[in-house]
């Protein structure tokens, strides 16, 4: 008993259509593999299943992208081969007509800009031009603001750390006045290692002057050394 034929149309069934894509899938990489090996033929195929996911054979040894390639060559350079010259010629001055046009449209909006040719525009052309125009020139000022301002924090923290460099060396070379009275007067003794027998005024008054000035330099200190009591 033979197998029925089965009626194309869309699997319903969402199990069953999964199953049969596989199966059919399969199949159809298995024939094209066996078409490239027997017959010696450049075989490409490519499958997206309904998730999106690729499925894909190619027969040469590179890449699929050369046979595209080849294909795209194949039938978009043969369309381009059969068209008439008179045609393609056509084509290109239609296409050097719309540069043109698009180029001196340009200059036209650029000597607009710069306050030439006003005569024959309308008054909505010159009230796009003048918008045209203060945005520019809004732009122009804020960008302008925005650098006098950088350039101001520039020279407002280097004229701030200046100050602070002299202040700080103004502290360090400053003197205090207390520390002149301090070592003017702590003052050295001389000593005079000289025994001197018998009685001298002259080496009395000093000796006598010495001992005072050591005296009151002691009381000060808060202290007498031993040998003097």
């Amino acid at each position: 008993m033979g197998r029925g034929r089965v009626e194309l149309k869309r699997i319903e069934n969402k199990i069953n259509r999964q199953v049969t894509f596989a199966k059919r899938r399969n199949g159809l990489l298995k024939k094209a593999y066996e078409l490239s090996v027997l017959c010696d033929a450049e075989v490409a195929l490519i499958i997206f299943s309904n998730r999106g996911k690729l499925y894909e054979f190619c027969s040469t040894s590179s890449s699929m992208l050369k046979t595209l390639d080849r294909y795209q060559n194949c039938t978009y350079g043969a369309v381009e081969v059969n068209k008439p010259a008179k045609e393609l010629e056509q084509s290109s001055y239609r296409e050097y007509l719309k540069l043109k046009a698009r180029f001196e449209s340009l200059q036209r909006t650029q000597r607009n800009l710069l306050g030439e040719d006003l005569g024959p525009l309308n008054t909505k052309e010159l009230e796009q031009i003048e918008q045209q125009l203060d945005s520019s020139l809004n732009l122009v000022r804020s960008t302008k603001e925005h650098m006098l301002v950088e350039a101001n924090r520039t020279l407002t923290m280097k004229l701030e750390e200046i100050n602070s460099r002299n202040h700080y060396r103004q502290s360090w070379e400053g003197s205090d006045p207390h520390n002149g009275h301090s070592q003017g007067f702590f003052q050295p003794l001389e000593c005079n290692p000289t025994l001197q027998i018998g009685h001298d005024y002259r080496y009395n008054n000093i000796a006598s002057d010495q001992i005072n000035f050591t005296t009151q330099a002691q009381h000060v200190n808060g202290f007498v050394h031993g040998w003097m009591l």
